[in-house]
């Protein structure tokens, strides 16, 4: 199987892909497929089914967990006065 690169603003895979994923949105691996791949998403869906092997990063995550940081200060931030 050759591998490729995909970027998309959304993907939905199914059947058999090797590479390198990126979309700004979603990627979603269907029943049954078979990946191994790098992939760059916002969101992340794997079917039970689906055999995945590679990297997920998730760098809107970033911001996400600072929001998360505002509203809910870790306990170590606190003062022991």
């Amino acid at each position: 199987m050759e591998s490729c690169s995909l970027s998309a603003a959304s993907l939905s895979v199914a059947g058999r892909f090797s590479g390198s994923v990126k979309a700004e949105g979603f990627v979603e691996f269907q029943d049954r497929a078979r990946i191994s791949a790098s992939v760059e998403c916002a969101s992340l869906r794997v079917s039970p089914s689906c055999r995945f092997e590679g990297h997920v990063s998730m760098p809107d995550l970033d911001l996400h967990d600072q929001r998360l940081h505002k509203f809910f200060p870790s306990v170590d931030s606190a003062s022991d006065d």
